[in-house]
């Protein structure tokens, strides 16, 4: 029953996702056309102004420079140019959203296609934004140009489990950072946190399915097994640097190529 309950979670926030990009669409189309629009209304104005200023008598250039005045016209004119690029970026901000939304619903299927991690990174962390964003800042060192072969939705979800892990590990003012890189033949990802860290007899299972160190209620403990299963399955290691008291580093190696990889598109 929850299986099928978080498909159908995926489904209608796929569905959503794709709504949301149709009336974004247009949103950019017409704010690019505002935009032009507004660039050549500006240009007819300075035109008309210096033509005023060669032809029309003192008395009229007066009346038009205080009606000017009082209406704030070059206030109005910079403000407008200001406004159509903060609306261009909101709407971008929210496309990327959608987007990201959009390919993290969608159904792991198994298969495998070359992607580039830090792209992967950058849309779980959309997704991670709200969750993190009142507890910690988050900063990031994307440093990872090679492509992988990998079922991309089940990554990304690795990443934004261990983000959010991180989330809550952290107190108030806390600090997360997401590494990536590549060496040779893999790429590598690190999530670390200044949290709370994870006391040493703990260390040898907090892979173990169903191990906990949240409080009763907060935790199944099936993300850190989950995640790797995942990073197993892709032919990868997952470790884990950490100290009660003083945070955790969990660090991700994955071969560019799996060797479950066949024919990837």
């Amino acid at each position: 029953m929850e299986a099928e309950r978080l498909a159908s979670i995926g489904q209608l926030a796929a569905g959503v996702a794709h709504e949301i990009n149709n009336p974004v669409g247009y949103l950019q189309s017409n704010l690019r056309a505002l935009d032009e629009y507004f660039a050549a209304l500006r240009e007819l104005i300075q035109e008309y102004e210096a033509l005023l200023r060669e032809h029309m008598p003192e008395d009229q250039q007066s009346r038009i420079q205080t009606l000017r005045k009082e209406l704030d016209a070059d206030y109005m004119l910079d403000d407008l140019s200001a406004l159509l690029d903060e609306s261009r970026q909101g709407v971008s901000i929210i496309r990327d959203i959608a987007l990201a939304l959009r390919d993290f619903a969608r159904t792991p299927d198994g298969r495998m296609e070359p992607v580039q991690l830090d792209d992967l990174v950058r849309m779980a962390l959309r997704i991670a934004h709200n969750e993190v964003k009142y507890v910690a800042t988050l900063d990031t060192e994307l440093q990872s140009s090679a492509r992988l072969v990998c079922d991309a939705s089940m990554i990304s979800q690795v990443v934004l489990n261990l983000v959010v892990n991180a989330s809550h590990a952290v107190e108030a003012d806390g600090h997360i950072v997401v590494r990536t890189g590549s060496h040779g033949e893999h790429a590598w990802l690190e999530v670390e946190d200044n949290g709370c860290g994870i006391p040493a007899a703990d260390l040898e299972r907090i892979f173990d399915a169903f191990f906990t160190t949240k409080p009763a209620g907060k935790g199944t403990g099936l993300g850190l097994a989950m995640i790797r299963d995942t990073v197993n399955r892709h032919g990868g290691r997952i470790t884990v640097d950490s100290e009660a008291g003083r945070g955790s580093c969990f660090r991700v190696i994955l071969p560019l190529r799996p060797p479950a990889a066949e024919n990837p598109s």
